[in-house]
């Protein structure tokens, strides 16, 4: 009879520790890895973020600055029904501070006649931005009719 005390095999016993042996060096292994894969996952996420931040802003002050041209369009209309619809889509779309410049190349926008073009400038500062500060903008020309 055996003691139980006594390893069965020794050749049983030198496999299980190899086996031990071998995961815990594929653990290791696998540490290593992820501490060189891990940051370069996070900054393909963090560059993907901040590329659709600025992508969404910039797509914001355009449709902001098409709507108050459309605006503009209109017969009889003025500086502050084209500066309250913009300011309408920017506070929908959660862009408090932003620059709005209409541009009318020397003349009053009331005093526009037909063909006449003026201009809808809007920027922002993305201040949320992981890498630095960037400024975007976005602006619409549009015949009076």
């Amino acid at each position: 009879m055996r003691n139980s005390l006594t390893p069965k095999s020794p050749k049983k016993y030198n496999r299980r520790l190899t086996k031990f042996v071998c995961r815990n060096k594929l653990r290791g292994a696998v540490i290593v890895e992820m501490a060189v894969c891990l940051p370069l996952m996070l900054m393909v996420v963090f560059g993907c973020i901040e590329a659709n931040t600025g992508i969404f802003r910039g797509q914001t002050l355009t449709s902001a600055a098409h709507e108050g041209a459309l605006i503009g369009l209109k017969r009889n209309s003025t500086v502050e029904e084209i500066t309250n619809r913009v300011e309408t889509i920017m506070s929908a779309r959660g862009v408090d501070k932003y620059e709005l410049n209409i541009e009318t190349f020397g003349t009053a926008f009331e005093q526009l006649e037909s063909g006449d073009q003026f201009r809808i400038e809007l920027s922002t500062e993305l201040n949320n931005s992981y890498i630095t500060a960037r400024t975007v903008e976005a602006a619409v020309t549009a015949l009076r009719p």
